[in-house]
């Protein structure tokens, strides 16, 4: 890839987009596809959550993906086809509306620096795409949804979630040496105390908050920047 001013990395849900993207791209098909199969797990994943079943499994395993692979896992059976026709959808009713003014600001001032901006996200490949369409950013790495060679999707991921130590790991995938150029200095912005490795990996880590400042982001001498 051609050598930019700078490389800048954003988080999606809740720094960009004002809430999480994931589970609720599966609602919006959901609610549109009135399949009972989908109903069926959506009822089975609420009664779990209700009896704090994912709760309790995180205490024995720790950041666990089995709730959000329980509710993906509605769309097996859907078609590419449908599922990026509803993405497209989503995408302009649910998350172009909701997206923070100040942080696309800052994603603005980016571009028009020349600078390489890329999304990261746990959010799903199939309606994020056209947020980087929209912005025309340089890329993205998110979690994928696996899809069969006849484009009938399998409810599961295409690889792994693109969470916590793994937005690094799939990040130097994709960019390979050009991450670790000293030449080309690299800035990040997150949210979430999740992203500490992908924020501590770059030259200048942003925290975004909501109101009010988070002593995560002091403890760990971010920078933060607070939007209402």
């Amino acid at each position: 890839m051609p050598i930019a001013n700078r490389l800048v990395f954003f988080d999606f849900c809740e720094t960009l987009i004002s809430f999480q993207t994931a589970d609720c791209y599966v609602d919006f098909c959901r609610e549109r596809v009135h399949k009972f199969r989908m109903q069926l797990l959506q009822f089975v994943t609420e009664v779990l959550t209700y009896l704090q079943f994912f709760k309790i499994m995180n205490r024995f395993i720790p950041n666990n993906t089995i709730r959000k692979r329980l509710i993906l896992y509605q769309l097996k059976g859907l078609s590419y086809w449908e599922l990026d026709r509803l993405a497209k959808v989503y995408y302009e009713e649910c998350l172009s509306p909701s997206i923070i003014p100040e942080i696309q600001e800052r994603l603005l001032k980016h571009i028009e620096l020349g600078d390489s901006v890329w999304i990261v996200s746990g959010g799903y490949d199939i309606y994020i795409k056209y947020f980087v369409a929209d912005f025309h950013l340089a890329g993205y790495v998110s979690t994928k949804i696996a899809f069969s060679k006849e484009g009938i999707c399998r409810g599961t991921f295409d690889g792994i979630d693109c969470m916590r130590e793994n937005k690094v790991y799939l990040l130097k995938q994709c960019l390979g040496s050009v991450l670790s150029n000293e030449e080309i200095k690299t800035l990040a912005y997150s949210d979430s105390s999740s992203d500490l490795p992908l924020l501590l990996m770059v030259s200048e880590g942003y925290v975004v908050s909501k109101g009010k400042t988070q002593e995560w982001s002091k403890q760990n001498s971010l920078k933060e920047l607070i939007w209402e």
